[in-house]
């Protein structure tokens, strides 16, 4: 507070010799400090002259102020200061008039910090007034005074700019135009006439590779580095930066106002924009970026839109008033990211603590360089940077991640990640809506939550986002004391500490009766020299002492966070995450037929790893059938030695051709699939698994012989309709020869039978909505399993 009244032509005393007692109303920023403050007798609320007022809710904020002031209710709503003053320096603001009414917006903490103030005189006439208070500040508010005498010898028709009524040493003084102008939130026609006679003024043809090196972005990329700006979004700059560069494309650039937004121009009765805030002005920036820049800035500050609504918007706004610009709104878009953000970088880079706002900006600056960069680059290793970087603002830290680049992340490996609840729930409401993704799976819970990101390309990622160091209900370590002792690496990811890790991993596996995999037992050095007691039972674990589960179970139960409520309220929250995975992970059956040869085996092995791996979906692989009941000769030769006998036995040997023992034999396995359904149901369907047949009920109806039965096809097909229908079933086909390349087990007739009536059969059942029939042909396996995988990641997504 002091600096700003020195600022401001006062200084502090603390006796009230030679001082004026002065009395001020102020309301503060979110962390106490001051951000709006007046003098005492001040009769109307023009600190609103700092305040955008162009939608309902800030004119009803304002509408409110305005009760406030004319009822004379300031002393029970603002906070109140007297300070003991005198005038240090005539030739400041204070000294240089007898003001009436003195208004400051202390402005955003940072190197370019500035005072703005309004001010009204004895005589009624009002001005604004720009103040610095850095040498930064002063080197901008001596660039607007020479930006405005510059743009008073061009012609500006349609438009206004301010009017300099004095320049101090330190401040600029305007007279206060803004009575009978209103503001506004939509672009529109005055907004265009204007940047088209700024553009007119100025326009010229540039190389992008001089204006890249005039801009210097190498070097002021390089300084970035080091810095508190997030990891991830320096990189796209950089890599966006030479995707311009190897485009080796001319652009068309002219002036450039540089804040082109809502809150910095007014418009007038007749429709003039009345332009103010020059001190960011440019003589030769890129075509189109005030006009990006004014639907950009409003989205994220005052709607609060996400980069996909802002980016509507802006093509939206272009295709109506698209003017004279000469290059792509796609290329005009590029150039506006680049700039615009390394602008804004350099100058939160230099700030000590960040508002609010800042986030808001730099995680739609993520969102949108990253949907401009997957039009070349991969959308996951841009979706995982973004992940980071928005963590970057909070306590977190990664499990068991050690690798030098995590955007080369492998498709089969997840992201364990420590995170509060309440910080996770906001990293799903940010990433629900981010341009890359296409559809959000999560899972809460209050361990772990679990999210699946669909990427746009086709791209998957799993995060589980870990809040309870627990197995089941047993807690094995406190969040807190762990996100305590994280370290940043250089790509500016926070890890859980390796000794915190060793602890994870040992209880983990140990609390599940698992051996520790051998890809973790380095963890072990960390625990090694440990005298606790804990640590000691976790080190037995690296070594394999089988005893030591039960041993440590007992020894966590007796911890106080696993007693009284606390062991209470662990199994409590156990149980409600168990009721949550059943609700939300959806299990469901895929069946696979085909005359042997046709892959469905290969098919199976390929698509079962990837649904483990990528998608992380529990699987099982069924013969045939539910196989509730043993199949019948294991009456005779016993199941391990029947089954033995039927897998060395060439299929459709079988010589039955009684109907009665047909009957029997269909009768048996039809109870099987009867009953069997419902045991499959409930032991994987239900706990979401996904149910693999190789082969199903469909081999009773067009290859009955194969199970040595012998009755109509229209009486096998009935007892179909009184089954559960599996929701995916694919019929995998090829050419007669190309079987036979890989099996001989079938003649070319037979095997051109079959196929045909497998057609026919998955035609005809096609009609049913509930379920869905595909016949593949089966000529090429990475298109085959992408086509299917694609139809499972629809169905479990």
């Amino acid at each position: 507070m002091e600096d700003f009244l020195f600022a401001l032509g006062l200084s502090l005393k603390k006796t009230r010799e030679g001082a004026t007692p002065i009395c001020f109303y102020y309301i503060p920023n979110t962390d106490g400090s001051i951000r709006w403050f007046w003098n005492e007798k001040a009769t109307q609320p023009h600190f609103l002259k700092f305040y955008h007022t162009a939608d309902w809710r800030s004119r009803l904020i304002a509408a409110f102020y305005h009760l406030v002031f004319f009822f004379k209710l300031q002393h029970l709503l603002f906070a109140k200061n007297q300070i003991l003053a005198y005038i240090a320096d005539m030739n400041k603001i204070v000294g240089s008039d007898a003001w009436t009414d003195v208004f400051v917006f202390t402005g955003t903490a940072g190197p370019n910090r500035k005072l703005t103030l309004f001010l009204r005189n004895q005589q009624g006439k009002s001005f604004f007034v720009k103040q610095a208070i850095s040498s930064n500040s002063l080197q901008l508010i001596e660039r607007e005074k020479t930006t405005l005498s510059y743009l008073n010898h061009i012609s500006l028709s349609q438009s206004r700019i301010p009017s300099v009524a004095f320049a101090g040493s330190t401040f600029l003084m305007f007279v206060n135009e803004s009575a009978g102008k209103t503001s506004t939130d939509r672009f529109g026609a005055a907004h265009q006439i204007f940047l088209e006679e700024l553009h007119h003024q100025s326009v010229h043809l540039a190389n992008t590779s001089k204006f890249l090196k005039l801009e210097n972005l190498d070097r002021r990329l390089e300084l970035l580095g080091g810095t508190k700006v997030p990891v991830g979004i320096v990189k796209k700059l950089n890599t966006l930066a030479k995707d311009l560069a190897n485009e080796q494309s001319n652009l068309m650039l002219s002036y450039a106002h540089g804040d082109f937004t809502p809150w910095n121009m007014f418009v007038d009765a007749q429709g003039k924009l009345f332009v103010y805030d020059w001190e960011l002005f440019r003589k030769a920036y890129p075509e189109g970026f005030d006009f990006i820049h004014f639907i950009v800035q409003k989205g994220i500050l005052i709607e609060r839109k996400n980069w996909a609504a802002i980016k509507e918007e802006i093509y939206n706004t272009y295709a109506e008033y698209q003017g004279d610009m000469e290059i792509s709104i796609d290329q005009q878009l590029k150039w506006y990211l680049l700039l615009n953000t390394l602008n804004q970088l350099e100058i939160f880079a230099a700030q000590a603590q960040w508002h609010t706002q800042v986030n808001w900006l730099l995680n739609t600056w993520n969102d949108a360089l990253s949907d401009i960069l997957s039009a070349k680059h991969q959308t996951r290793p841009l979706i995982i940077r973004d992940l980071f970087d928005w963590l970057s603002a909070k306590q977190y830290g990664t499990l068991k991640l050690e690798l030098p680049n995590v955007e080369l992340l492998p498709v089969t490996s997840d992201l364990d990640i420590c995170l509060n609840r309440a910080d996770a729930l906001q990293a799903f409401a940010y990433f629900s809506k981010h341009s890359l993704v296409a559809k959000l799976i999560v899972v809460k819970g209050f361990t772990v939550s679990r999210v699946t990101l669909l990427l746009r390309d086709g791209g998957i990622l799993h995060v589980d986002f870990i809040h309870q160091w627990r197995r089941k209900y047993t807690q094995f370590g406190l969040l807190g004391d762990v996100l305590a002792k994280t370290h940043t690496d250089a790509q500016g990811i926070r890890h859980v500490s390796p000794y915190y890790t060793a602890v994870f991993v040992g209880c983990f596996y140990g609390l599940n009766k698992s051996q520790i995999p051998f890809k973790y037992l380095h963890y072990s050095q960390f625990l090694e020299k440990s005298r606790s007691s804990l640590d000691n039972q976790i080190y037995g674990l690296y070594l394999g002492d089988r005893a030591n589960p039960a041993r440590l179970t007992r020894y966590l139960q007796k911890r106080i966070y696993n007693q009284g409520f606390s062991a209470f309220l662990c199994k409590v929250q156990y149980w409600l995450d168990v009721a949550s995975r059943l609700i939300t992970t959806k299990g469901f059956t895929v069946t696979f037929s085909g005359v042997d040869g046709a892959g469905k085996s290969t098919v199976i092995a390929h698509l079962r790893e990837e649904l483990d791996k990528k998608f992380r979906r529990r699987v099982v692989v069924l013969r045939h059938r539910p196989s509730f009941l043993p199949i019948l000769s294991a009456y005779k030769h016993g199941k391990t030695q029947a089954e033995q006998i039927a897998a060395n036995t060439l299929p459709r040997q079988g010589q039955n051709t009684s109907v009665i023992s047909s009957l029997f034999r269909f009768g048996y396995y039809y109870i099987d699939y009867l009953f069997g359904q419902f045991v499959v149901y409930f032991k994987y369907i239900l706990r979401g698994y996904i149910v693999l047949y190789d082969r199903y009920y469909f081999d009773f109806i067009n290859d009955s012989k194969r199970s040595n039965i012998y009755l109509p096809k229209w009486f096998l097909k009935m007892g179909y309709f009184f089954l559960k229908k599996p929701e995916l079933n694919f019929f995998l086909y090829a050419q007669a020869q190309e079987i036979l390349k890989r099996k001989q087990e079938l003649n070319e007739n037979t095997i051109r039978s079959l196929t045909s009536d497998y057609l026919g059969l998955f035609e005809s059942l096609s009609k049913d909505k509930n379920a869905k029939y595909i016949a593949l042909e089966n000529n090429h396996l990475p298109h085959t399993l992408q086509h299917i995988s694609g139809e499972i990641k629809n169905l479990a997504y």
